[in-house]
């Protein structure tokens, strides 16, 4: 599975014209349903004398999680949200909103041909923007002295796993998060025990999710 890096902040944007209309495709991250409402409205904000607002958005880090919304926002039904709906799930892209703003252009597309143009401006803005893959992980808890900092630091960098969080009292008390490793390989906790027997216990909280960016 995979998700949208550009941030709300900095989405990508793409045009596609089609008979004088223009539609201006917009994809960016949203970690839920009411991020991407937000991401719309911003896309309100920014094309006021658009016509139509269509978008869709699909929530979640694996297929028992997924949830999905979308608008046609004035147009016929199912030539609009549905056709951007059905690119992500056939890209199987999640964490992801894409809106399309078009501007009218004088012309009737007709179904087929608003079908076609809502399509190409979202696919063209998928295109265009950074993706990363969705994998599974776990969360950790740890507690540890001070001189195995720096080598749990690179233990967790070594997994590709992340810190998520760091106090510092008279000990180190971390939460990171690492992926699962494929059937067959040492877990986070046998790696934990074999590079420090008995002074760092990690503890499993639950599992969790990394995006991991695929090259470009």
């Amino acid at each position: 599975m995979l998700t949208m890096v550009n941030q709300a902040s900095d989405p990508s944007l793409q045009e596609y014209e089609e008979k004088k209309s223009v539609f201006i495709g917009a994809a960016a991250h949203c970690d839920s349903l009411d991020q991407a409402a937000d991401f719309l409205e911003s896309m309100r904000q920014a094309h006021p004398k658009a016509r139509h607002h269509a978008f869709a958005a699909v929530a979640g880090t694996s297929p028992s999680t997924l949830s999905e919304r979308m608008s046609d926002d004035g147009e016929p039904a199912g030539t609009a949200g549905r056709p951007i709906l059905n690119l992500l799930r056939h890209r199987e892209i999640s964490q992801t909103v894409v809106a399309v703003s078009r501007y009218f252009g004088g012309i009737l597309l007709g179904t087929g041909g608003l079908t076609r143009a809502y399509s190409a401006a979202a696919s063209l803005a998928l295109e265009a923007g950074r993706l990363a893959e969705i994998v599974p992980a776990a969360d950790y808890s740890l507690t540890l002295a001070y001189r195995d900092y720096q080598p749990l630091i690179n233990l967790v960098k070594t997994c590709k796993g992340e810190i998520r969080s760091e106090s510092f009292t008279d000990k180190v008390s971390l939460t990171v998060v690492v992926p699962d490793p494929p059937d067959g390989q040492s877990s986070f906790i046998q790696l934990c025990n074999s590079a420090f027997p008995h002074t760092v216990l990690p503890r499993r909280l639950g599992d969790s999710s990394l995006t991991v960016p695929l090259k470009q």
